[in-house]
């Protein structure tokens, strides 16, 4: 890794084969060669997965296409460490969550409220609640059906709940923030807007492989981070979005930082669904938040900051009434 147009190889082989067995063909290219169908094959898989498009295969792209071939009874699945991940735990879990058994998201990683998901409902058809998803609860799950993506999930319904009930200050009380590459000065002073609101607020060693498993420590209620962007005026958000999941509160969240920022309707500004790990790995509400390098269109680094503050203390009331 990476593999990227040019490579060659028994692992290029590999990844093609892979892809063919999702539909995404790249036969035009010669044998164990990554030529330019098969990087319109790993852009196309990466679009598809809420991974960044690069047409480059990296570590994370690798560890999703391989979790891509695992089908739902082709092993059995626990809790474990490391955690079972895969398109059967998605499966697993989107069943669970559309008869009504919450597993807290769908995001294909087996942890500790899928396997309490798993018991509950081995407990309601008489298996011996034990939380593992074996054979005979997989064959109950599969004669049940439940995994209509049309089929609204508990975990959908109870996010648009908690959006309309709790006010922000409920929400949000520890904060886990990191910085991805901005500049400590614009860190501090969003770190000092938290604190003057009442907020606790940690900072995170600003590592993407280390953050996630930091933040579910500490149990934070929200992690946000904060990357530059090399465009003047480019300001994004991103927040979880995978499988048939899409996280409600982290969506509602992440706009409503980016309309708070000052003159952001001179910026080209996007609100985007991704499961990157950061968002995915996360047990907590996680929002990512790209600015420019430049901030002093968005009102310095004390605007940032203090719009910052304000889009996590405000209350959801004004926002709540589009959220199904």
């Amino acid at each position: 890794m990476p593999l990227h147009e040019g490579s060659t190889g028994h692992t290029v082989t590999e990844l093609r084969e892979r892809l063919e067995a999702l539909g995404l063909q790249s036969s035009r290219d010669d044998v164990a060669v990554f030529g330019s169908a098969t990087k319109a094959a790993v852009e196309a898989f990466q679009r598809r997965r809420g991974l960044p498009i690069s047409g480059v295969v990296d570590r994370a792209t690798w560890l999703v296409l391989l979790e891509a071939g695992h089908v739902l009874g082709s092993r059995p699945l626990e809790h474990c460490s490391p955690m079972l991940r895969g398109d059967d735990v998605a499966d697993l879990q989107q069943r669970l969550c559309a008869l009504g058994f919450d597993t807290d998201r769908v995001d294909g990683i087996f942890g500790g409220l899928t396997a309490h998901a798993v018991a509950e409902f081995q407990e309601n058809i008489g298996l011996v609640p034990d939380g593992k998803a074996g054979p005979a609860t997989i064959d109950q799950l599969l004669r049940l059906g439940g995994r209509s993506e049309l089929a609204r999930s508990v975990s959908a319904v109870r996010d648009s709940e908690l959006l309309r009930s709790q006010s922000a200050a409920a929400q949000y009380k520890v904060i886990g923030l990191s910085s991805l590459g901005v500049e400590r000065a614009l860190l501090d002073a969003i770190q000092h807007e938290l604190v003057n609101a009442g907020l606790t607020v940690h900072c995170l060693d600003g590592d993407e492989r280390t953050d996630p498993a930091a933040a579910n420590s500490l149990g934070v209620d929200l992690y946000l981070g904060i990357s530059p962007t090399l465009e003047r005026n480019h300001c994004r958000t991103l927040f979880y979005s995978g499988y048939t999941y899409e996280s409600v509160r982290g969506k509602a969240l992440a706009a409503k930082l980016l309309t708070s920022l000052p003159g952001h309707e001179e910026s080209e500004n996007t609100v985007v669904g991704m499961a990157l790990p950061l968002l995915r790995e996360t047990l907590m509400i996680a929002v990512l938040m790209e600015l420019p390098f430049n901030l002093e269109t968005l009102g310095g680094v004390r605007g940032v900051a203090m719009a910052i503050a304000t889009a996590i203390t405000a209350d959801n009331s004004a926002n709540t009434a589009s959220v199904n």
